[in-house]
């Protein structure tokens, strides 16, 4: 999601000016439930204290070029409810990976006392960590693939 990598000041101008054409189409007009779902989330994003002006004067200007009120957009709340669930998400996982975790009593028997539970724990988080760290350069690669694929087809 572009807010979390701070891509967002790339990808809010971009698909403002794709919306900018919806009043030339013939299916995506501005009641769509699609368009409305996209308008509803710049609304949110423009609403982020945490978003450059820049993005906040793309998307007010997108509103403006469309004449649609802001009031008159249902706010889904989509970015929020996405940060929680993903919250909610990395706390179940962090708290339950412990229990998958086999300490071999034969090698680190000596070093285990009281702190067996300690190093279960700091075992999650480093998986947790390492699962995050290898991610994201795949996904970038699989994006860049993709967008050369499409380049190459048109």
């Amino acid at each position: 999601m572009a807010t979390e990598n701070n891509s967002i000041a790339t990808v809010v101008p971009i698909v403002c000016s794709i919306l900018k054409n919806i009043e030339f189409s013939t299916i995506f007009k501005s009641n769509n439930p699609y368009i409305m779902g996209i308008l509803g989330t710049l609304i949110e994003i423009q609403q982020d204290q945490n978003i450059k002006d820049t993005v906040k004067a793309t998307i007010e200007s997108l509103f403006k070029d469309l004449k649609i009120k802001q009031n008159e957009i249902k706010h889904f709340h989509y970015i929020e409810k996405k940060r929680s669930m993903k919250q909610t998400k990395n706390k179940f996982f962090i708290n339950c990976l412990p229990n998958y975790i086999a300490i071999d009593s034969k090698t680190l028997g000596p070093f285990l006392t009281e702190k067996e539970s300690e190093l279960r724990q700091l075992v999650a988080v480093a998986v947790d960590l390492a699962v995050k760290e290898i991610t994201k350069p795949v996904l970038q690669r699989s994006v860049n693939i993709a967008l050369f694929t499409t380049r190459e087809l048109a």
